[in-house]
C-alpha cells in the first residue's frame, strides 16, 4: 500500500471539439487517458487507431454478471475473450467519454455515450519501484 504513488493527472481538453477535460487531479487510483493509450513506455502501440493486443482486456465473471459485454471477436494475449473499457478522457459531446474496444482500438476523440452500460472499468495505479 505504501508503494502506491499519488499521481498528478492532467485531464486534457478534447482537441477535436474543445470540450473541457476538467481540473487536473491528484489520485492514487485512476482511469487511464486517451494520451496514455499511445504511450509506448506503458507497452501500448503509439497509434491509438491501431488494434493493440496490449490494450485488450477481459472482464471478470462478476463484471459480466453486472452487464459488461464479452464480444469474443478478439482475444487477449492470455487467450481470453475481450470487452470494451472506459478511459477518463472526455469525448466531443458532453455525455461522451473515450474508450478502448474489444480489438484494443482506442476510440476516436468523439468517444462513446456514457449511457452505454456494457463497458468495463480498468482502474490503474502507479507504483513507486524505488522506495
Amino acid at each position: 500500500k505504501t508503494l502506491i504513488k499519488t499521481k498528478k493527472l492532467k485531464n486534457n481538453d478534447n482537441i477535436a471539439s474543445g470540450a473541457e477535460g476538467g481540473e487536473d487531479t491528484k489520485d492514487k487510483v485512476c482511469l487511464l487517458s486517451h494520451e496514455d493509450m499511445e504511450n509506448t513506455a506503458y507497452g501500448f502501440n503509439s497509434d491509438y487507431k491501431e488494434d493493440d493486443i496490449n490494450r485488450r482486456c477481459t472482464a471478470t465473471k462478476y463484471a459480466v454478471a453486472q452487464g459488461v459485454n464479452i464480444y469474443g471477436t478478439r482475444l487477449t494475449a492470455e487467450g481470453e475473450e475481450t470487452c470494451g473499457w472506459w478511459l477518463r478522457s472526455v469525448g466531443t459531446l458532453g455525455n461522451c467519454v473515450v474508450c478502448v474496444d474489444d480489438f484494443g482500438y482506442c476510440s476516436s476523440r468523439g468517444g462513446v455515450s456514457v449511457d452505454i452500460n456494457n463497458f468495463g472499468v480498468r482502474p490503474a495505479i502507479y507504483i513507486n519501484l524505488n522506495p
